[in-house]
């Protein structure tokens, strides 16, 4: 097994979606279907085909066998019953079983807007009642390929027409709420075979983007010169009787959640930056003696993407301490990192085990038949069972959205910590960059935070204890897989507003850790050469150098403790302590050394003295402050793989260093009329969730992967095709 599976599948996914979007066109054999290939049908308009000459001779042979049963004594279920509890009904004329079935089923609701059609408007209806195109695109795909498997008795004319739908993008509006995923999804896919149908009280839309249209059914197939389809003998319910709609949303889940999960872990190297983290807690040991295989890759991704970072300590270990020269924070306070940073990798590696758990099942169920009853080609028979019961996917999914959760926690706790002044190790309240009476920067993010989380936390109970028993006691238990997966993808979409709000934070932070370290950095240099010439005269410079070293210390952690104040304040603070431990070491420091010398000065010359300190310290510090403003230096000073999402952040998107109340968007400050001019937070936020939606951001995250020596594999025939292996029906 590699050492590092999810990121070595997500890579893999990834470029099987960047080669898939490239080819335009995905083959549908029935196996080797992954949840790459759904995505690329659903959200980039890859279209499937069918033209695998043993396929198509599956489809026949499979029709073929239904036929010669049909004219023998077998009573077959769908075709010579009723449906469901029903089925002990025996229609005189079986002709008419699948126009039954298609209107038992096709009972969802539906409102006048999400038809565009003439009728009293619904002001009070606050989400739309109908699926997105991108889920009934996937879910026809995922049909197309359960299907041509063989097993389910449908026709090479009906799989045809299923494609022509998806090539003449002509996607049916079907209900989002109905399923309960028990004979599988009956309902949604009840309404892509009444499209093909042609059923005129069946709407679709026709075109994507602006020149998308609302048409009923009957019109789209005339405008295609389509004919609308007779279905054969247990073609209706070939068609509807599997598990495709929970299949396929789950497979969008599933991608979507292991990308917000890894981007998470690449997130929390920019949080211990930004809290200049103590990070011993990576060493390779620590995950040897535990050796739990996630917690393993998430110790391993996060050691490469800090390698080189100067903002954090403990990483490289004693041998290279000279990179870490720069005082990043007070040297006092706890001496090992909070949980949220500490164990962060004993947190997320059981999600990374359940993730990889949940792609299995979820690839499996892509590649199997789920239908009843079932033609077995070897044999000829037909089988009676229980294939459509889609309690794999339920399961998949609750796993999926119970790890949100938790990767919501964390990056919760994270966030704000790291907003908190009294535990972010020396950073300002509220991450604000001018003075914190003036400006409360991300005060808003954090409560944003705490509501996405509350309501990714309730979303997180389990779906599957809600059972009711339905259709005449004969479904009395159902999986409820749709349910639980479109549950799923609401938390997918908190977490990634999650995830945009704590990388903002993040990318705010760090350029504060830097500002004032690299400040420090310079001004304590400058105050060091220029002391002999603030001191009265009488003193020796020997004595001043042996005092300086503690005293600069000092003067250091009085910054850093000090974060709550504004500016003046915070040098005149710390010129006091810097002057108190010039004067006596042990201000600093109680076991005092022999080499300590104790500077003897007055009470007028030590205010005196402050005050001069003061005064270089307020000078130097709104030089600096303004300087680094203008151009911030963080990317010099911070890991090869968190720099990767910095500058995605900062230069991608052109999203700034926020400098504080000066940034707030007014009418007075638009550059020129018409412009956008400045920004609140919450746009920032929004162009970050956007990039997380839209994939860009992990597509920066995977190259940075790679540049890290984290990636295996690749396109052009060095990557192995994932899940090849499944055997052919």
């Amino acid at each position: 097994m590699s050492s590092r599976p999810l990121l070595k599948l997500a890579l893999s996914l990834h470029d099987r979606l960047d080669e898939l979007c490239s080819r335009g066109q995905i083959a549908l054999v029935g196996y080797g279907l992954d949840v790459a290939a759904v995505a690329a049908v659903a959200r980039h308009e890859c279209f499937p085909i069918v033209d695998d000459e043993e396929v198509i001779a599956r489809l026949n042979e499979s029709t073929e066998i239904l036929e010669r049963s049909c004219r023998g004594s077998t009573m077959i279920y769908g075709v010579h019953t009723g449906f469901g509890g029903s089925a002990d009904t025996r229609p005189d004329d079986s002709s008419g079983l699948g126009r039954g079935l298609m209107q038992l089923l096709q009972t969802g609701v539906l409102v006048v807007e999400n038809l565009n059609i003439s009728g009293p408007s619904t002001p009070q209806i606050m989400m739309p009642q109908s699926m997105p195109s991108s889920w009934t695109k996937a879910t026809t795909a995922v049909r197309i390929n359960q299907c041509v498997r063989g097993h389910s008795a449908i026709r090479h004319q009906t799989v045809k027409s299923l494609l022509k739908l998806v090539a003449t993008q002509i996607t049916p509006i079907v209900p989002l709420r109905g399923s309960i995923s028990a004979s599988g999804d009956l309902m949604p896919l009840s309404y892509i075979a009444g499209t093909l149908e042609g059923s005129p009280d069946i709407y679709v839309t026709k075109g994507s983007g602006k020149s998308a249209k609302i048409i009923s059914a009957h019109e789209a197939l005339g405008e295609i010169g389509m004919k609308p389809l007779l279905l054969g003998p247990r073609e209706g319910l070939g068609l509807v009787n599997g598990t495709a709609t929970s299949a396929a949303t789950a497979s969008l889940a599933v991608l979507d959640a292991i990308q917000l999960t890894l981007l998470s872990t690449g997130l929390t190297c920019l949080v211990s930056e930004g809290m200049a983290a103590r990070v011993e807690w990576l060493h390779p040991f620590i995950a040897e003696t535990r050796p739990h295989p996630g917690q393993g890759e998430v110790a391993a991704i996060m050691r490469a993407f800090l390698k080189g970072s100067r903002l954090v300590s403990g990483l490289e270990g004693e041998a290279n301490a000279h990179l870490h020269t720069l005082n990043v924070r007070p040297d006092e306070g706890l001496p090992q990192d909070r949980y949220p940073l500490r164990t962060s990798p004993q947190w997320l590696g059981p999600q990374f085990e359940d993730l990889l758990l949940a792609h299995s099942q979820i690839t499996i169920e892509l590649n199997s038949t789920s239908d009843n009853p079932l033609t077995n080609l070897k044999t000829g028979a037909m089988h009676h069972g229980g294939n459509f019961q889609a309690t794999s996917i339920t399961s998949a999914v609750e796993k999926i959205r119970t790890s949100l959760q938790m990767v919501g926690k964390l990056l919760f706790s994270q966030c704000t910590e790291m907003i908190n002044h009294q535990m972010n190790a020396g950073l300002p309240p509220n991450l604000a960059a001018d003075d914190p009476s003036a400006s409360f920067c991300c005060k808003g993010l954090d409560i944003n935070i705490a509501a996405y989380q509350s309501e990714l936390s309730y979303l997180s109970n389990s779906i599957s204890n809600h059972v009711q028993s339905a259709e005449m006691h004969n479904q009395a238990v159902n999986s409820l897989a749709f349910l639980s997966t479109r549950y799923t993808i609401k938390a997918i979409e908190l977490l990634g507003m999650m995830v945009a709000g704590v990388l903002y934070a993040a990318c705010q932070a760090m350029d504060l850790r830097v500002m004032h370290a690299t400040f420090l950095d310079t001004t304590t240099s400058t105050l060091q050469k220029a002391i002999a010439d603030l001191l009265p005269n009488g003193f020796k410079s020997d004595d001043v150098e042996k005092s300086l070293a503690t005293a600069v210390q000092g003067l250091r952690n009085a910054w850093w403790n000090n974060a709550g104040s504004d500016a003046s304040e915070r040098c005149s603070i710390t010129a006091i302590a810097f002057v108190q431990v010039l004067c006596d070491p042990s201000k600093y420091h109680t076991d005092t050394h022999k080499e300590d010398i104790c500077l003897d000065l007055t009470a007028k010359e030590m205010r005196q003295l402050q005050d001069d300190v003061r005064l270089h310290l307020s000078k130097a510090y709104h030089k600096h402050h303004s300087a680094f403003l203008e151009k911030p230096t963080t990317e010099e000073y911070i890991g090869k793989g968190s720099k990767a999402l910095y500058l995605w952040t900062r230069q991608d998107l052109g999203i700034p260093m926020n400098r504080g109340l000066i940034d707030h968007p007014s009418p007075e400050n638009l550059k020129e009329p018409g412009s956008v001019g400045k920004r609140t937070i919450g746009s920032y936020v929004s162009m970050i969730y956007q990039g997380i939606q839209d994939g860009r951001l992990f597509k920066r995250f995977a190259t940075a992967s790679r540049e890290v020596g984290l990636g295996d594999g690749g396109v052009n025939g060095t990557r192995k095709r994932a899940y090849a292996d499944y055997e052919t029906p």
